[in-house]
């Protein structure tokens, strides 16, 4: 029967909204967050940042509690910001409110107002931020942040020389490159936030309870006098950009940036630094130089890569167009949030470069979920995955490796030191990826050459066999007498035409399923009882690995046993007793009857597959019953597309004991698959 069901988010692509404000508010210099919610918030957020960064982190929180839920938590909150002053002495108090404040409608900036009124002296700024929970991601809590805090805070509008250049979520590493790279450059700037040395600073024995670096507080007040804002990201929707805000109130010009990820994210920054009259300092130079040499030195691998990408906008975004930069195809694009601008931005460049190695669809997700994200992995074929630690578990279970690159990393150390910014960035984050993707053709490497092409040999492999009468074939019962495919049609090969391939995908962009059942195709199970037909092929293989020769100079063919799904090797039989069937070294000449023993020989197959026959060896086999197919390339592709030839043509149920000689189940010689054509 039907399911009716609701929309539900299946362990989600995303944090909460109070957590991306929480983490911007490490950001500034002295200030404190305070979550006007229940205690299991701040508990939450604070183990995510911990075992990230790996760092102390103090949030503070009002304990919402039942009574406060019914009768309202303003009395909680101001004993919270009182014990909170009182205790840390911040310069900055941003109160967050949560899902059951705004649930309960709690008037924060009210009650903000009457406690700064009551306290004429009050020397903390306080600053109310409307985050709950179920609006939004952290991606959007952290620019609400920002905006809040410069909404609210008393701006100085006085100009100068300085420039605003206000970051989106990155980790520490790359907001401390972003400070040096401006350093250089000669500019005077705030950066707002700078959590680089807060949330991964140089050990010291004592600990302080509030950060002691990051954006002072009078750099942000000094913001609204800046000539220019450089605001880096993609998507942060108008209404919560702090650069627009303080465009439209202040007059300050906003210039918005793609994060600096990638080669064309990277140029685009220092290009704009220089209009601005900023220098490039040499040392930039020659990291971009060292990291167009790690794009050249990494390009031969890079075509392995189908890869999903799952985080926040901006960083999905970034990282996805420094795959499309190095040949990396992204399947996938997915985040959490909910932002209509993505999938119109994005799309059409994973499109681009997927049309052009014909690497097949891609998918460009908002408002995703894990759950969601697996299966579009599997349908798409994805064979590595960048993001956070959150999806280990749809990695594992694909097996794909996982590439963790952005917030929050809770399995592995170093979390604070990830890089993506600028070209420095961009190298460890392609090294990490083409490595992940060379590891994992490299993982089981000698077990599919063993598996592949020196299995344990099959009866009749060790030792010559003369041609001889062989056991009656089992033939699938027919009707009639089966029409030939086409000429040049299936894989067959048209005459005149080179020798036909199996259908392959694009080199690196897609991966043949097992079949069935599991495991190599040449052991799949069960093919003797098939409920196909079941067909046995000769394929002339001197290595038994690939077709390597004209049927009239077989020495040696593989015989498998095939219902066009699975496949089996039978044995290897020694067939023409080392002498050529026409003109060889030496000038030798086959002997007397000798092409009647090569067609002997294999008389008991449905098939046979060479390079190439001639027409008396192909009047031969056509007399004995025995369809010649000429196709190239390995011998297992070979004889699974000649079983699938033989299927098409024959359309049995089920593999029998034939009632007589192959002439006599239908009545009339099969035609042969391919166009005729000379010599042996």
């Amino acid at each position: 029967m039907g399911r009716n069901l609701a929309s539900i988010t299946e362990n989600p692509c995303k944090m909460c909204l109070p957590l991306g404000v929480v983490s911007a508010f490490y950001g500034v210099e002295r200030a404190m967050s305070l979550l006007h919610g229940s205690q299991g918030c701040s508990t939450y957020i604070r183990r995510h940042m911990a075992t990230h960064y790996n760092e102390p982190v103090d949030i503070a929180s009002s304990s919402l509690s039942e009574e406060g839920a019914v009768f309202g938590g303003a009395a909680g909150l101001v004993r919270g910001l009182d014990n909170l002053i009182r205790v840390y002495g911040p310069a900055v108090v941003a109160v967050a409110t949560t899902c059951l404040a705004e649930t309960i409608g709690e008037d924060v900036p009210g009650i903000l107002g009457e406690y700064a009124a009551a306290r004429p002296g009050l020397a903390a700024r306080l600053v109310s931020v409307p985050a709950p929970g179920y609006g939004g991601t952290h991606f959007e809590g952290w620019w609400i942040a920002l905006r809040s805090a410069l909404s609210q805070l008393p701006l100085d509008g006085g100009r100068h020389d300085g420039v605003n250049v206000i970051a989106g979520p990155a980790s520490p590493a790359d907001v401390r490159a972003l400070r040096e790279l401006l350093e250089d450059s000669g500019l005077a700037f705030t950066l707002f936030p700078d959590i680089s040395d807060n949330l991964d600073g140089p050990y010291d024995p004592v600990y302080s309870r509030l950060p002691l670096k990051g954006t002072p507080l009078a750099g942000l007040i000094r913001m609204a006098g800046a000539r220019a804002t450089l605001e880096l990201t993609s998507f942060c929707p108008g209404d919560i950009s702090p650069g627009a805000f303080l465009e439209k109130a202040h007059g300050v010009p906003l210039h918005r940036l793609d994060p600096p990820v990638g080669l064309r994210g990277s140029d685009a920054l220092l290009e704009r630094i220089a209009e601005l009259g900023g220098r490039i300092p040499r040392r930039v130079r020659e990291a971009r130089g060292r990291f167009l040499d790690a794009m050249a030195d990494s390009h031969k691998y890079c075509a392995l890569g189908r890869a999903a990408v799952a985080g926040d906008p901006d960083f999905v975004y970034g990282v996805s167009r420094l795959c499309a930069e190095n040949g990396i195809v992204t399947v996938l694009a997915a985040t959490g949030a909910r932002n209509p601008a993505f999938a119109r931005t994005l799309r059409g460049e994973l499109e681009a470069v997927s049309s052009n190695v014909l690497a097949g669809e891609v998918s460009v997700r908002d408002g995703a979920d894990y759950a969601l994200i697996g299966s579009e992995i599997s349908r798409l074929g994805a064979n590595i995955l960048v993001g956070s630690s959150e999806p280990r578990h749809v990695a594992r279970k694909l097996g794909i490796p996982l590439v963790r690159a952005t917030f929050p990393v809770h399995d592995h150390v170093g979390g604070q030191r990830l890089r993506t910014f600028g070209y420095a960035g961009a190298a460890a984050l392609l090294d990490g990826m083409v490595n992940s993707l060379v590891s994992r053709e490299e993982e089981g490497f000698r077990e599919r050459l063993r598996d592949g092409l020196f299995r344990p040999a099959a009866p009749g492999c060790a030792a010559p066999r003369a041609p001889a009468r062989r056991a009656p074939r089992r033939d699938p019962p027919a009707p009639s007498r089966p029409a030939a495919p086409a000429p040049g049609a299936g894989t067959g090969r048209a005459a005149g035409a080179a020798p036909a391939r199996p259908a392959a995908a694009a080199p690196g962009h897609a991966r043949e399923a097992a079949p069935p059942g599991g495991g190599p195709r040449h052991r799949r199970a069960g093919v003797p009882g098939s409920p196909e037909a079941v067909f046995r092929i000769a394929v002339v293989s001197r290595s038994s690995v690939v077709v390597d020769g004209h049927f009239g100079q077989a020495e040696r063919v593989s015989v498998y046993e095939s219902d066009g799904r699975g496949l089996r090797l039978l044995e290897c039989r020694e067939v023409g007793a080392g002498a050529p069937a026409c003109g060889g070294p030496g000038g030798r000449r086959k002997p007397p009857g000798f092409m009647d023993g090569l067609v002997e020989a294999v008389s008991d197959c449905h098939a046979a597959v060479a390079l190439r026959f001639g027409d008396s060896p192909r009047a031969g086999l056509e007399k004995a019953g025995v369809r010649p197919y000429e196709i190239g390339g390995s011998a297992e592709e070979a004889a699974l597309a000649a079983a699938r030839l033989l299927q098409a043509a024959e359309p049995a149920k089920a593999a029998g004991p034939s009632t007589g000689p192959r002439g006599q189940a239908g009545g009339g010689a099969p035609a042969a698959a391919t166009g005729g054509s000379s010599g042996p």
